[in-house]
C-alpha cells in the first residue's frame, strides 16, 4: 500500500500551504504504513488461517482503523475532485443562486399539490432539481454561469 499512496501523493496536493501540506502528508503516510503494518501482522484472513486464529485485534480496534482509513478515503476523493472541476467539488446552497432558480423555474413546471380548497402545497421546478439530483442542479448552474459570463463578454 505505501508505494500506491505514495503514487497518490505525487499527483493529488493535500494542501496549498507547504508546511499544511507536509504536515498533511505525514499524518496519512503514517496511517498507510501502520494499517499496512496491522493489516500484514494480523490479518488472518489474508494469510489463509481458519477461525480458531487467535487474533489480538478486536472490533473496537477494527472499527477504529476502518473509521479513519473511511476519513483518509473521503479526504482524498474530495481533494481529487476538486482537481477535476473545483467549482463541481465546491458545497452549494439552493438559496445562494436565485437568479439561476428563477430562469429553472422559468425553463421547468413546478409541482403543486392541493390539500383542500385553501392550501396548496408549492415546489418550484429549480427546488426539486435541487433536491432530487444536486449534481444536475449543479452542471446546470456551472453551465448557467458559463452562458452568463459570455453574454457579459459580448456586451
Amino acid at each position: 500500500m505505501n508505494p500506491l499512496y505514495k503514487s497518490v501523493r505525487e499527483v493529488l496536493p493535500l494542501n496549498r500551504n507547504e508546511k499544511a501540506k507536509e504536515l498533511l502528508k505525514n499524518i496519512t503516510s503514517s496511517l498507510v504504513h501502520n494499517v499496512s503494518e496491522l493489516r500484514n501482522k494480523f490479518g488472518a484472513a489474508s494469510h489463509g488461517d481458519d477461525g480458531y486464529y487467535d487474533n489480538p485485534i478486536e472490533v473496537p480496534e477494527a472499527e477504529m482503523i476502518a473509521q479513519m482509513v473511511d476519513g483518509m478515503t473521503a479526504f482524498l476523493y474530495r481533494k481529487h475532485k476538486q482537481i477535476g472541476d473545483p467549482e463541481l467539488a465546491a458545497r452549494i446552497f439552493y438559496p445562494d443562486y436565485p437568479d439561476f432558480n428563477d430562469f429553472l423555474d422559468g425553463q421547468f413546471d413546478g409541482y403543486s399539490l392541493h390539500l383542500d380548497e385553501r392550501h396548496t402545497f408549492a415546489l418550484p421546478a429549480s427546488k426539486i432539481i435541487f433536491l432530487t439530483d444536486e449534481k444536475a442542479y449543479r452542471e446546470m448552474l456551472v453551465q448557467y454561469r458559463s452562458s452568463e459570463q459570455e453574454y457579459e463578454e459580448d456586451d
